[in-house]
């Protein structure tokens, strides 16, 4: 199983651990339509988050990313990936945003979707630095275990409510 896979895993794992909440992946694949040729007509469902969460009263959209080294690669954004996350900024009860694990420094972060839109459509960059997140994002706790890792999304989902009481 590759890195990426290996945090949704996980993830989900860590945000089952909250009592009422509700979460969903966003299924992947491959599809083929069996309707033109004799081969049939393969596409990849494009997906503009892997999962979301709710708890009452929020609604949570998450794109997971896992990336070794001190970026994010903007080639690992998808474009459908920011329209989505971006569009609901400022509508009420909704949190849309990149989780980025960055293994390799022991680190991740929560970074809203409208600010890593405005960042990429601002730069020449080729990726985004982890300084970005931790200047402009919410830290989520990693605790080890002993093969993997859990992220304490609770934690996450409480200083996003806490962000939203000082913004009001």
């Amino acid at each position: 199983m590759n890195a990426g896979k290996v945090m949704e895993a996980q993830w989900r794992k860590s945000a089952l651990h909250i009592p009422k909440i509700y979460y969903r992946r966003m299924n992947d694949g491959t599809a083929t339509f069996y309707g033109g040729g004799q081969n049939g007509v393969r596409f990849q469902q494009e997906n503009p988050y892997d999962c979301f969460m709710y708890l009452a009263p929020t609604l949570y959209l998450i794109e997971l990313k896992s990336h070794k080294g001190t970026s994010l690669p903007i080639s690992a954004i998808r474009k459908i990936q920011l329209k989505h996350l971006s569009s609901v900024q400022g509508t009420p009860g909704i949190e849309a945003g990149f989780v980025v694990h960055f293994p390799d420094k022991e680190e991740c972060w929560f970074a809203d979707g409208w600010k890593v839109k405005a960042f990429v459509d601002s730069t020449e960059r080729k990726s985004i630095p982890l300084k970005w997140f931790q200047e402009n994002g919410v830290r989520v706790e990693i605790i080890p275990l002993m093969k993997r890792v859990e992220y304490n999304v609770k934690g996450l989902i409480d200083s996003l409510a806490e962000r939203r009481k000082v913004d009001r």
